[in-house]
């Protein structure tokens, strides 16, 4: 059955004003993706950890549409990095790295990444964020997984399910195309993905 295009009526020139949650330790590259936002008329809101990240989460009547995670800040396993990726069951969590490994994108459509952009960001690609918030919407306020959009499943294998919708397509993928992500699924996540991403 078709979805129903949700409705924006509540928030007129959508998706300006896009709230975007951007994690990077990186102080450099989080100035630069904060700017970038501000040119595609988002609203971002800039954290150097996942520690102030949760906590700007967590503050009464503050939404984030997405979120914007540099892989490097879930190295390790920490309540922070938890909460974090706990979170993103609820906000679109898109990935960035200046090293997007087979590995990387593996193991982050394992913890729910809708997305995985790859450094330097391009803004186009950051244009198409907005699209995470209406598959949101249209998968009655779920996160739509790189794992269902994509048909590859969580064990690393290419799944059988294709989309008829065209969505995904390397122009908003941050360079993955679905024939890409299958073949880094089929390669299987390496140590350096393990690591960061637990």
């Amino acid at each position: 059955m078709m979805k129903r295009c949700p409705s924006f009526s509540g928030r007129p020139g959508f998706p300006k004003g896009l709230a975007v949650l951007v994690v990077d330790c990186e102080l450099t590259d989080g100035l630069e993706a904060e700017t970038q936002l501000k040119e595609c008329g988002y609203a971002p809101t800039r954290c150097a950890s996942t520690r102030e990240a949760v906590a700007k989460l967590g503050q009464p009547g503050v939404d984030f549409d997405v979120m914007m995670v540099e892989v490097q800040c879930l190295q390790g396993r920490s309540p922070d990095n938890t909460a974090l990726l706990a979170a993103a069951k609820s906000v679109p969590m898109v990935l960035m790295s200046s090293m997007c490994s087979p590995a990387d994108v593996i193991m982050g459509i394992k913890r729910g990444a809708v997305d995985f952009l790859e450094k330097p960001l391009h803004l186009q690609k950051l244009r198409n964020i907005w699209q995470h918030v209406v598959r949101k919407m249209m998968n009655g306020g779920n996160p739509t997984s790189m794992v269902n959009d994509a048909g590859v499943a969580a064990n690393g294998t290419a799944g059988s399910g294709g989309r008829g919708d065209g969505a995904h397509s390397s122009d908003t993928t941050g360079g993955h195309s679905r024939s890409q992500r299958a073949s880094a699924a089929n390669s299987g996540a390496g140590g350096y993905g393990r690591a960061v991403l637990g």
